[in-house]
């Protein structure tokens, strides 16, 4: 779109115009539709996962690498900003970029292939963008911040729907290697750089595949519930009105909060709040209203509330406190009847 606004004729300008007034329409429509018209809270967190200017050749996970030494896992350069390419790409890469810079590639006579130079150029000032966003304004190398740019606030609560940001150099290294796979077809010796690639990044990924077997272990296991195996949650969860955890933070733990959402859908009873990246400030606003009612002692007597660990129950509640499988909660005073839907 961008060549054809620059350099095509009046009709391909407005052709491009009228495309990029399609997209923009079906953005609109998806974020009206995902209720982005209620805007959401802003975590303030852009550059908590970033993508580290090492990020190509650091697994940034110990032990993912056979190869490749790592800085420690941060949990952002590790997940959301995980860029490495793995020892057989960075072969490939650094072989075809050195041959096609230093001149030492022979293109075959009888070869179809050719690289789309004029095309990518104009993917340069979409992919300078994507790659600055993705390195944020605290810019890591070697598991250290070297530099760090303070933004306006504002400037982070709008970048705030790219918090993971490293994600954003994606298509940069997407680009990268189809240019390198591009430019191997084009070198006599081919075939073995191809084949010595493929046996390297197999190799090299061996431990990440083995890990990530041990962290999806579970999914083999029998069983759904790992804290609430009391078949009793079924009937507490079904006599409310819905269920509120206290307090309304998820990260006390993601697990407990996941097998009760997990209770709740099958019994058709709504959760007050889930785990959600971006969260509407109507929801926000509601609960807040939620935990300092309940910090004032005044609860919907109809609802089940969970407490998370090291949660008191204000004193005029604590009488109310159960407990089933470690987990205290407070159980409906009033069981409520099934949701319109559900009956």
């Amino acid at each position: 779109m961008l060549r054809e606004i620059a350099t095509g004729s009046g009709a391909d300008r407005r052709r491009a115009a009228g495309l990029i007034g399609v997209v923009m329409a079906g953005v609109a429509g998806l974020a009206l539709l995902h209720g982005l018209a209620d805007p959401p809270v802003s975590t303030g967190t852009y550059g908590a996962f970033p993508m580290a200017l090492d990020a190509l050749i650091n697994p940034a996970n110990p032990g993912y690498s056979l190869f490749f030494p790592s800085t420690p896992n941060d949990q952002g350069r590790g997940f959301e900003g995980y860029q490495y390419l793995g020892a057989g790409l960075i072969l490939l890469v650094v072989v075809a970029m050195a041959s096609a810079v230093i001149g030492r590639k022979r293109s075959l006579p009888t070869s179809p292939i050719a690289i789309p130079t004029a095309e990518l150029r104009w993917l340069l000032p979409a992919y300078a963008a994507l790659t600055l966003l993705a390195i944020t304004n605290g810019v890591l190398f070697h598991g250290e911040q070297v530099l760090f740019v303070p933004l306006p606030r504002a400037v982070i609560d709008l970048l705030d729907v790219v918090r993971a940001s490293g994600r954003l150099f994606w298509p940069v290294a997407y680009t990268l290697i189809y240019v390198a796979i591009l430019l191997a077809y084009r070198l006599e010796r081919r075939t073995l750089l191809l084949a010595a690639a493929l046996v390297l990044q197999i190799a090299d990924m061996t431990p990440m595949l083995a890990a990530l077997r041990g962290l999806t272990a579970r999914a083999s296991q029998p069983g759904t519930y790992q804290l609430t195996r009391d078949p009793r949650w079924d009937q507490v969860i079904a006599s409310a009105s819905a269920i509120e955890m206290q307090p309304p933070d998820p990260f006390r733990n993601l697990k407990l909060i996941e097998e009760i959402g997990w209770r709740a859908m099958l019994a058709c009873r709504p959760m007050r709040h889930m785990y959600v990246s971006r969260v509407p400030q109507s929801a926000q606003h509601r609960i807040d209203a939620d935990r300092r009612a309940f910090l004032a002692g005044r609860i919907d007597p109809t609802r089940l509330y969970i407490l998370y660990q090291g949660e008191t129950a204000p004193a005029a509640l604590a009488p109310r406190v159960r407990m089933l499988d470690g987990i205290a909660f407070i159980p409906p005073a009033t069981p409520a009847a099934p949701p319109t839907l559900c009956r």
